[in-house]
């Protein structure tokens, strides 16, 4: 009994291992077979990729051309890298033989504007990566049955927009990334469509000015990046409904004071890492407007990062005098 058992089990490795495409690495379980092709050789879509693949990984290659049939008899899949590839198009349906699909990495790919309109649906994707690709804009028919996603990356890009219909289509998104795109600025209630928004990442845009009710409605809100864009001012109640916001990063901007009252409401600021406020890089303005950061920072100090390197860049007598080593005497005499 125990030999048939064997013979069994060895039979059953040997065919799986024989099913592996070539240039590829195959690793089975029975809940599915693994797929890693990584060989800068690979120019077509691997052929002989087993049926009951759930991962399915085609990374770092010279693949330039992929068509839905190339998916076909693969209905197990549940994640598929596509990243750091030649790919510059992509067929209609492309997914529409995967039933079970809840992760779609394409990473620094050639992607354009062109894309079908329906490129992404017919698949229950959760997670959809367009990170590092040469998009200006984002077509809002991509998104339409995507209902269930919640982690949208489109970082790395060459968008100066986003439409606010393409987030209409994802009342479930957690997760948004826009960090290093040439985005300027946000019409009012861009955000009011995604009331479950955890995490938002717009650092590294061209961002000049926020509408004072951008995050009105944003009210799960925990991380918001900032940073590296050309801020001057901040709208005073800008932050008020942002009450459970863990990191705020204002870094690299071109903010010279805040407004009073600006972080009063933030009370769960830094809980996961104690430090949680980003400011420096800024060319602070130390007179009488610079009361209420230097107040708050008193009393705060140990939840922003590198608080001492926040400096003076003006008046003359106080430039490059930290903050924090101001006087209230210093501070008042401006007043």
């Amino acid at each position: 009994m125990m030999l048939w058992i064997f013979l069994l089990m060895l039979s059953w490795c040997c065919c799986t291992a024989l099913s592996c495409p070539l240039e590829c690495i195959c690793h089975s379980s029975p809940n599915g077979t693994a797929v890693i092709c990584t060989s800068a050789s690979i120019t077509s879509f691997p052929s002989g990729v087993p049926n009951n693949t759930t991962s399915l990984s085609i990374e770092f290659t010279n693949l330039s051309r992929i068509v839905s049939q190339d998916l076909e008899g693969l209905s197990d899949l549940q994640e598929l890298h596509l990243s750091s590839n030649m790919l510059r198009q992509l067929p209609p349906d492309f997914l529409q033989h995967l039933p079970h699909l809840h992760t779609l990495d394409l990473t620094s790919n050639l992607l354009q504007d062109d894309l079908p309109p329906s490129v992404f649906c017919c698949a229950p994707l959760r997670s959809l990566v367009l990170k590092g690709n040469q998009l200006l804009s984002a077509n809002p028919l991509w998104f339409q049955g995507l209902s269930n996603l919640t982690w949208l990356d489109l970082s790395d890009n060459k968008l100066s927009s986003l439409p606010q219909a393409a987030l209409r289509h994802l009342p479930h998104l957690q997760v948004l990334n826009l960090g290093n795109n040439k985005l300027e600025m946000f019409p009012d209630g861009w955000l009011d469509v995604l009331p479950e928004l955890e995490r938002l990442h717009l650092g590294g845009n061209q961002l000049r000015s926020l509408a004072p009710d951008m995050f009105e409605h944003s009210l799960n809100l925990m991380h918001l990046q900032l940073q590296n864009n050309a801020l001057q001012k901040l709208p005073q109640g800008l932050l008020h409904k942002l009450s459970r916001l863990d990191s705020l990063s204002l870094e690299g901007n071109r903010l010279a004071s805040v407004p009073p009252g600006l972080f009063d409401k933030l009370e769960r600021l830094g809980l996961e890492f104690g430090q949680g406020l980003g400011l420096s890089e800024n060319p602070w303005q130390c007179d009488c407007s610079v009361q209420y950061l230097w107040q708050w920072l008193k009393g705060h100090q140990d939840k922003v990062f590198f608080s001492r390197d926040l400096q003076c860049t003006s008046p003359e007598g106080l430039q490059g005098r930290a903050i924090m080593s101001l006087t209230e005497a210093e501070v008042r005499a401006s007043c």
